[in-house]
């Protein structure tokens, strides 16, 4: 079901960077009333060059027409050529502007006879350039931070393409399980959720907006009070600098989610889902397989199963979570056996508890490790907040090929929750409390990393 539709325009235009030296050129130019500095930004890189909005209208003065590889010069009735290889380009004395006793342009004109676009964002006051490609497509470099001349142009002859300009976010739509947002080009978003009031929030980092008539740069979207997930749906150009769109949606009630890119990058539909989530809880070792001995005599594989069954414990109390024991007693299985237990059952999450063992009893600390890319995320989520429930040093997220985090399928990390060949580290890791924190650490983890309130 689709509970409405706001759109909002794209800022397109044809706009020029400007240099700052004053050129003596003839003809009557009229003098600006209003004018008002922009940001030019190279590549989206932000540069000191100079440009003006001089009555509402975007212009560069003659200099930097030269510079990027045009030539200026008088034409008759007090007129003016623009001359870009064989292109060329009257300019009436009418219109042109003289700002700080500078003789300026109208963009739209420099642009047409460099054959070349630019794009300007009057919502945030900048000016966006792209660079231009020749035939050979070796790029025409202009340095961010600086003033000055530009590489030699292309010959008229050759090509032109211009780069896109910032994606703009054009519309949210609202479904029964998703709210999706289109832009006109690949977006990157961050997406995080806020409480009291609960809410989700998606970033949009180096994308824009249009004003609207009235110069607002934010709107909202009304919501049918039935939806099961949203009560309403708010937008606003949050940063200029780099330029960001703030989407954030009003939650009615606690539901996992996820974020689901489109298929060409422009845009991406904020998916809920009722679903428990399946979390293959495995502890390590077992049976004939004791894991690693301290120096007091204590097993890895009793360490792990207690931690497992606590955690376990906790998650039961999760509405969007359902724990799987890889065992539950002191059994055998082979790591290969547990990866394919995994994939069997269809698991969501896959998390493997040890404890480590090193030849030094002065080694100690936590580490995370995981395989494939998928997992990073969990990997980092989980590792940073068992660190502070064991209380150990940090041995940092780390990538290995062990079997139960290569051969499983779904997102998977092995935690080596601290060192048992260390005293201090074993004292941790056979205190009931700081189990309980580990196991809670887990869980949270979890909650964290599908968004579960």
């Amino acid at each position: 079901m689709d509970y409405g539709w706001k759109r909002v325009a794209a800022a397109v235009g044809f706009l020029l960077v400007a240099g700052a030296v004053a050129v003596s050129m003839p003809g009557e130019a009229q003098a600006a009333s209003k004018s008002e500095p922009l940001r030019v930004f190279v590549d989206g890189a932000k540069s000191q060059l100079q440009a003006r909005s001089i009555d509402g209208k975007a212009y560069i003065p003659a200099d930097t027409a030269s510079a990027l590889g045009a030539k200026v010069s008088a034409g008759e009735n007090g007129s003016y050529i623009i001359e870009f290889g064989k292109q060329s380009v009257r300019v009436a004395a009418e219109d042109t502007v003289t700002f700080d006793d500078l003789l300026h342009f109208p963009a739209a004109s420099i642009a047409e006879s460099l054959g070349a676009r630019w794009i300007s964002d009057r919502l945030t006051g900048s000016l966006f350039l792209f660079q231009r490609l020749s035939s050979s497509s070796v790029p025409i470099e202009i340095p961010a931070g600086t003033v000055g001349s530009l590489p030699a142009s292309p010959s008229s002859g050759d090509p032109v393409r211009v780069a896109d300009a910032l994606p703009t976010f054009t519309g949210i739509s609202v479904e029964d399980k998703a709210v999706t947002f289109t832009t006109t080009g690949n977006v990157q978003p961050k997406i995080f959720q806020l409480r009291n009031p609960d809410r989700i929030v998606i970033d949009l980092p180096g994308t824009t907006l249009e004003r609207s008539a009235d110069g607002r740069a934010d709107g909202s979207l009304p919501v049918s009070a039935d939806h099961a997930y949203v009560s309403g749906i708010r937008y606003s150009l949050f940063e200029i600098e780099p330029s960001t769109v703030r989407i954030v949606l009003d939650v009615k009630q606690a539901a996992a989610f996820r974020l689901e890119m489109s298929a060409d990058g422009s845009g991406a539909s904020v998916r809920f889902d009722e679903k428990q989530f399946r979390i293959m809880i495995d502890a390590g070792h077992g049976g004939h397989d004791p894991g690693a001995i301290s120096k007091t005599g204590k097993y890895e594989k009793d360490f792990t199963l207690a931690v497992a069954k606590k955690t376990a414990a906790l998650m039961e109390k999760e509405k969007l979570l359902l724990p799987v024991l890889a065992r539950e007693g002191d059994v055998y299985s082979s790591p290969a056996d547990r990866a394919a237990a995994a994939n069997n059952s269809a698991v969501d999450l896959y998390v493997s508890i040890h404890a480590n063992t090193a030849p030094s009893s002065s080694v100690r600390g936590t580490e995370t490790y995981y395989w494939r890319d998928d997992s990073a995320a969990l990997a980092e989520i989980i590792h940073s907040n068992v660190l502070k429930a064991v209380g150990s040093s940090d041995r940092k997220v780390k990538k290995n090929n062990f079997l139960v985090v290569k051969d499983t399928t779904m997102p998977a990390v092995l935690l080596e929750l601290a060192f048992l060949t260390n005293p201090d580290d074993e004292a941790k890791l056979f205190n009931e409390q700081i189990q309980d924190k580990i196991a809670e650490a887990i869980v949270i983890s979890i909650k964290q990393y599908y968004r579960i309130p």
